[in-house]
């Protein structure tokens, strides 16, 4: 389904002006976490809950950092989804309630509506990360990120930063992925992007996302036309890009698991 959403542009079309209407298409956020999956149709998905993941036994709440600060998925674009594909995750504490949160994934994705488009212009998909550990003990973080494009075609997965402190206060920017990537057809039309974490912490620590705070902490993925550098002021291989190799994506390890 594709509401219209529509905003009117002045033309001349015959020495007289006309309104034509500039059309936005429906968008559904779905967010899983643990065993637990959350869609909205055009507007954010609220997160705050407790949520269990069988296959590790662990146990997660996500707490709003406020009542005007809620736990969400947005797309934070959505106005511009035909110029910027972006979707993000915003003002979520996720505590650890038992001691089984070693490999906790969460995930979310969306559809965008076509553009940008190549070889028309430069793109190169990101992701950025900053977080707030309460303790470096029994903590890491893995995040990967994924496009579908043409919705025909499974997910490409585009690339993988692990996170393990070290410094309480997480960044992670990697460089980003050019598209198309090798054997793939140019970026056109509609896609959906996708991004998967695997959480660990220590029973009763807390991750925090204040998206308010200074500096501002969330979870994106979004395009841009140039690459970025990782880790900040720093070599690939420094101790703040080595994975945890108890974490793992489940979408990269077995695509039935990505739908």
């Amino acid at each position: 389904m594709r509401s219209k959403i529509a905003c009117w542009l002045p033309v001349i079309l015959f020495v007289s002006f006309i309104g034509v209407p500039c059309v936005l298409a429906d968008y559904t956020i779905i967010v899983t976490i643990g065993d637990t999956t959350l869609t909205q149709t055009n507007n954010p998905v609220n997160i705050a809950g407790t949520y269990s993941h069988a296959a590790t036994g662990g146990q997660i709440t996500i707490t709003d950092i406020s009542s005007s600060k809620l736990a969400q998925v947005l797309l934070p674009n959505a106005a511009q989804d035909n110029v910027v594909d972006s979707i993000k995750l915003v003002n979520a504490k996720i505590t650890a309630n038992n001691a089984s949160v070693t490999n906790f994934p969460l995930s979310f994705q969306a559809q965008m509506t076509e553009g940008p488009r190549t070889p028309d212009s430069m793109v190169f998909y990101k992701i950025l990360v900053l977080g707030l550990w309460q303790t470096a003990t029994g903590s890491s973080f893995l995040i990967g990120d994924y496009v579908k494009n043409p919705l025909t075609e499974d997910f490409t997965f585009l690339q993988a930063a692990p996170y393990t402190p070290g410094n309480l206060l997480m960044q992670i920017p990697p460089s980003g992925i050019a598209w198309p990537p090798p054997s793939h057809a140019e970026l056109t039309g509609d896609r959906i992007l996708r991004v998967e974490t695997a959480i660990k912490l220590a029973n009763g620590k807390w991750l925090n996302f204040d998206t308010g705070a200074n500096p501002s902490r969330f979870i994106m993925m979004y395009n841009d036309s140039s690459p970025d550098q990782c880790p900040p002021g720093g070599k690939a291989g420094s101790k703040n890009c080595k994975r945890d190799a108890s974490l793992y994506l489940p979408c990269a390890m077995k695509k039935s698991e990505c739908k």
